[in-house]
């Protein structure tokens, strides 16, 4: 999944993705934030994008489901959360190799 993806459901807006996003398989719940569609199939992919024009009216609600999951992946809760181990990293001396040997 591309940053483009994941700051569409940060925004509130639904994503439609194939499954050849790999992390889009973790963010994007089919029919509950937006869809994941077969790669490589446009009738899929045109189902898909029917299969939102007709809930207009839950396109809203649709959004604010993809913004809930996509908070858990932003700059302020990797920060808050040690992303990547930046925050709760070993210390220095715990990497040095072992005296004893």
């Amino acid at each position: 999944m591309g940053r483009g993806d994941r700051e569409a459901l940060a925004s509130g807006l639904p994503v439609i993705c194939t499954e050849a996003c790999g992390a889009g398989l973790d963010l994007v719940r089919t029919c509950f934030n937006g869809l994941v569609v077969t790669t490589d199939s446009a009738p899929n992919l045109a189902n898909a994008m029917a299969w939102l024009h007709n809930r207009y009216d839950l396109l809203p609600e649709i959004g604010r489901r993809g913004q809930a999951l996509a908070a858990a992946f932003s700059a302020q809760s990797w920060r808050r959360d040690g992303a990547f181990g930046f925050m709760s990293s070993p210390r220095q001396r715990d990497l040095a190799p072992n005296d004893d040997r």
